[in-house]
């Protein structure tokens, strides 16, 4: 049975401020990044216990899609990974979880 990938506002924010950026480079990268995404949401679909716990940030778990890093939440109980974040993994990442709005 597939889980249910709810990508949460935040997140789909940041999904998109990625694509803006990565346009200003190459015009396949864009792209490469989205497919990259896409196949972090299917294997998240079939077994989101197959990436580790974010050791700096045991709240989530961390996936990686390019450079950025896919943190989630696996909810047992509603068959459910939430995506919280998307962020470039060369920032810091620790300061702006600590420092959310």
């Amino acid at each position: 049975m597939k889980w249910r990938v709810n990508v949460l506002p935040k997140a789909r924010r940041e999904y998109l401020n990625a694509i803006a950026y990565l346009s200003d480079f190459y015009p396949s990268t864009p792209r490469n990044f989205q497919i990259a995404y896409e196949k972090v949401i299917r294997q998240l679909e079939d077994n989101p216990y197959s990436w580790s716990e974010y050791y700096d940030y045991p709240l989530y778990r961390r996936a990686i899609a390019g450079k950025y890093l896919v943190l989630y939440i696996v909810d047992d109980d509603a068959h459910e990974v939430q995506i919280h974040r998307l962020l470039r993994g060369s920032r810091n990442i620790l300061y702006i979880l600590h420092n959310e709005e």
